[in-house]
């Protein structure tokens, strides 16, 4: 589950952390699955039990990469007259306990028989410990006056062990793998490292927790960059509130440093070099306010800090060499930074003003290959002179858009070969297992001009290499692999059963494909066009310069409750 790279699974609702009354409130807030609950007050309440479980309690042990099976429970109506009425569920955990590990997997369905199922389980994806608290089944009905409906109780306790973290020293360096930021696979975009793999050394490396900050917003996608992995709006796992930027080690997942952004939250972080800069929003009266803070990488001591006019989101940032080059949306610009001092090399317009009186513009990003950037708004497709903003070209994009609300995500160009760059238009705002078609296609990188247009319901940025690029198709569920000379389909591989949606990004190397759903990440050996490693989580992935392959949890992480990062040995 993207935000993100980043979006919740689709298998049912995730509960949070329940550890007081006030959280309590707030829980109960976010898990009405069947409308609002009440009851009539007085001095003297009558209780009305309201339903009967068919069982009291559920428990599961399992390791943190493990499983527990789903449980069904049967909720009886007791009152005949209210049997119609969904039961209103809301999870507790005991007070002080860590955050609840209860999911459901579908809304209650009810029986011919008049009873309800309810279809639960418990996530063992969190740190070591016991976790125990219960689920309230309550009524979604009025009470007679004088008196309230009294729910049953499903009590949980999930035992959760510890894992063991591998300590053999990280391989060397892969020649010619690049840092893999918000920009997959460095200021291309293809999502390719040059390395050959063999699956029988794939293994789990470590397994972490980091918890967000001190709002609702979990952390956002990581930076992974010479052995660091910088995740911005988190913190440690039993740490104290207030850092909002983490740099963990690539060698054991053990916090390297943690320090505050100012800002109210962390959208991003993109690193380069010995620099990183981080992404920041502060709400006031009466609008909200941008800014880019620039750090170092050793210690996260802040460098200096720009405000921006939009509130950019740091994957369509680019950031390579000395230079950071930063898309506006509300302008339709793209300014290039020089990291030093902040200040503007060059600012050029990305797209042109929509014909309306709204200042609205599309996502777009930017790309950079042999001295020439690349941009690309879903209304056209641009090429300029990185030396100085000099426009070499400017041309429709096939499909493109002029209406103001028509707002695009994954438009960032990609480098598929020496000749040919290929551009993606998607729009945004879609559920992750939505169905809606979306626009790749191959232009010539020395005039723009299109040599062909596929138009699928792909989902994410494409990778690339070697005269093939992957795409995920959310319409029929598979992974297509086309040929970048024409867009033909060579071969497909379809998605697991029982998973619903493909997650926001792959990863290529020279003999496998890494990707992931809403339950599981896959690696499919490009000979055989066959899956032949599966990890039971999905999620946001990335891979280090040693060829390191890391899995973000989808983001449910909190405050109180934690998001997992996974490092998978591959060599």
């Amino acid at each position: 589950m993207n935000r993100l790279p980043g979006r919740p699974r689709a298998v049912g609702w995730k509960v949070m952390a329940s550890t007081g009354p006030t959280a309590a409130l707030a829980t109960a807030a976010a898990l009405l699955l069947a409308g609002c609950s009440g009851s009539s007050g007085g001095n003297q309440v009558e209780d009305i039990p309201a339903f009967t479980l068919d069982k009291d309690t559920v428990d599961c042990k399992a390791a943190p990469d493990g499983s527990c099976d789903q449980i069904t429970v049967y909720a009886t109506p007791v009152h005949m007259e209210r049997r119609d009425k969904s039961p209103l569920l809301i999870a507790r955990s005991v007070d002080g306990a860590p955050g609840i590990p209860l999911e459901f997997s579908s809304r209650p369905t009810q029986l011919p028989d008049g009873r309800w199922q309810l279809v639960v389980h418990l996530n063992p994806d969190r740190p070591a410990g016991v976790y125990v608290g219960a689920l309230h089944v309550d009524l979604d009905a009025v009470a007679p006056e004088g008196k309230q409906y009294r729910g049953a109780r499903l009590s949980y306790r999930l035992e959760v062990s510890a894992l063991t973290a591998s300590t053999t020293p990280l391989p060397a360096v892969v020649p010619g793998a690049a840092p893999w930021t918000e920009a997959p696979a460095g200021a291309t975009r293809s999502g390719y490292v040059p390395v050959s793999l063999d699956v029988s050394k794939f293994s789990r490396r470590w397994k972490t927790w980091v918890l967000g900050g001190t709002d609702l917003t979990g952390p956002g996608v990581p930076a992974l960059i010479d052995g660091q992995i910088l995740v911005p709006q988190a913190r440690a796992f039993g740490s104290a509130p207030g850092p909002n930027a983490l740099a963990l080690s690539e060698q054991d997942g053990k916090p390297q440093w943690s320090v505050t952004i100012p800002g109210e939250r962390l959208t991003g972080v993109i690193a380069a070099g010995d620099r990183a800069i981080w992404s920041s929003v502060q709400s006031t009266t009466p609008q909200y306010v941008y800014n880019a803070y620039l750090t170092n990488r050793s210690a996260g001591t802040q460098l200096g800090s720009r405000p921006l006019t939009d509130p950019n989101d740091p994957k369509f940032w680019l950031m390579t060499g000395n230079t950071l080059y930063l898309p506006d949306r509300s302008k339709g610009q793209m300014t290039a930074l020089n990291l030093d001092d902040l200040q503007t090399r060059w600012t050029v317009t990305a797209e042109p003003s929509p014909a309306s009186l709204l200042p609205v513009h599309g996502y777009f990003g930017a790309t950079l290959a042999d001295g020439v950037v690349y941009t690309h708004s879903g209304i056209n497709f641009r090429a300029f002179r990185d030396s100085d903003g000099g426009q070499l070209y400017d041309v429709p994009a096939d499909g493109g858009q002029t209406l103001p609300l028509k707002l695009y995500e994954s438009q960032t160009p990609v480098i598929a070969d020496a000749n040919t760059v290929l551009a993606m238009d998607r729009p945004r705002y879609v559920q992750p297992d939505a169905v809606v078609n979306a626009g790749i296609q191959a232009l010539s990188r020395s005039d723009g001009s299109v040599r062909w247009t596929v138009r699928q319901p792909f989902r994410g940025l494409p990778v690339t290499a070697n005269g093939v690029l992957y795409a995920a198709n959310q319409g029929n569920r598979t992974i297509e692999a086309r040929s970048v000379a024409d867009g033909s389909v060579l071969w497909s591989w379809p998605m697991d059963a029982g998973d619903t949606s493909w997650q926001l990004t792959m990863v290529l190397t020279d003999t496998h494909l890494f990707v992931s759903t809403d339950q599981r990440t896959i690696a499919i050996d490009l000979a055989t066009h066959q899956a032949v490693w599966r990890h039971a989580q999905g999620g946001w992935l990335g891979m280090t310069q040693r060829g390191t392959l890391m899995i973000m949890a989808p983001n449910f992480g909190t405050a109180s409750a934690p998001t997992s990062l996974t490092a998978i040995d591959l060599r």
